[in-house]
């Protein structure tokens, strides 16, 4: 189930579906950031935000994603706590970067639905990558 789910979720962005990404969400949501910060988010904010990550994606040539995943954690009947490795490849299929997203999982209605996203160290890699291509 998660794993339709995520590739579900990839080929959306892949596709620049910011609208979609909405129906995977479940608002509001938060969005924890590395650095700490914390982020609530409706679906209004919540589509301009994924606009403008899609729109970096394709500043640096993203082109194909794909990932893997570490044991989900139960938390509860309804919540499950899953670390997802995402690799993001150019055209040709080279790694521009890999890095960790940690996601609030919640079923509801017997659908997976996203309540909160943890920023493990995507914003340090994607610094990274504009930096050398500076």
């Amino acid at each position: 189930m998660l794993t339709l789910f995520f590739e579900r979720y990839a080929a959306v962005f892949l596709n620049v579906q910011a609208e979609d990404l909405s129906l995977i969400y479940d608002f509001p949501m938060s969005f924890y950031t590395e650095s700490g910060d914390v982020i609530r988010l409706d679906l209004d904010t919540f589509t301009t935000h994924s606009q403008k990550v899609i729109g970096l994606y394709e500043s640096i040539g993203v082109k194909h994603v794909t990932f893997d995943f570490d044991p989900a954690m139960t938390i509860s009947e309804v919540f499950t706590l899953v670390s997802v490795c995402w690799h993001f490849n150019d055209a040709d299929n080279n790694e521009i970067y890999s890095a960790t997203t940690r996601y609030m999982m919640k079923l509801k209605s017997g659908k997976l639905k996203i309540k909160a996203v943890f920023g493990v160290d995507e914003t340090s890699k994607y610094k990274e990558v504009l930096a050398l291509k500076a």
